[in-house]
């Protein structure tokens, strides 16, 4: 199945704020369409987004998934979050999520609840971008992956941990300062699985 653009866009989204600080500019958006049962699934509980460190009972990161075909005559990236119509079926009422969903669904989510996005068959360079909305840690994902009629991936992340608790030298010292001053805090980890069929949508709250 090959993307073909459908909608540019050569702006700057203030949806694409996930967190302070960190702007992405937006991507060209591509709608993938109907699904051939293959999907991104992904669900992340507060021990996956903050490890053993305390954190609220719950929190809303920012998702961003773009694609690059192998053979494609464009040389960047397309968005495939859907649409915000896409993702109001997650929600059982508007007026009670948080205000970042409130603000851009199609790329804020809420921790604990499970999501998919409807992807392409074929081989393309995936490029996802993660952001937790109250810390401003982050992590980002590039790979080249092959995804068959009927086959799911499975994102997963980790914390990382601090790279030198007891420093010894100058670079282990930078090592150090670009953790803290990047955040860049996960490792986004990924999985391919046969897609299980399914009654519906789970609904988040």
């Amino acid at each position: 199945m090959k993307l073909t653009l459908r909608r540019a866009v050569a702006i700057i989204s203030p949806a694409l704020v996930l967190s302070c600080g960190q702007v992405l500019i937006d991507r060209p958006y591509e709608e993938v369409g109907k699904s051939e049962e293959t999907y991104l699934k992904f669900k992340f509980s507060i021990s996956d987004l903050y490890g053993k460190e305390p954190a609220p009972d719950r929190v809303t990161y920012g998702l961003y998934v773009s694609v690059k075909e192998e053979d494609s005559d464009f040389s960047f990236f397309k968005n495939i979050n859907p649409l915000p119509g896409y993702w109001r079926r997650y929600y059982s009422d508007y007026h009670i999520l948080p205000r970042a969903v409130k603000y851009d669904m199609r790329f804020f989510f809420i921790s604990g609840c499970e999501y998919e996005i409807p992807l392409p068959v074929g081989r393309y360079l995936y490029g996802i971008d993660i952001a937790n909305n109250e810390n401003e840690w982050k992590g980002e994902f590039r790979q080249w992956i092959r995804l068959n009629k009927g086959e799911s991936i499975i994102l997963s992340i980790d914390k990382k941990p601090k790279p030198f608790l007891d420093a010894q030298d100058s670079a282990e010292r930078f090592a150090n300062d670009d953790w803290e001053r990047l955040k860049k805090r996960y490792a986004i980890r990924y999985s391919i699985e046969k897609t299980k069929p399914k009654d519906g949508v789970p609904l988040c709250m």
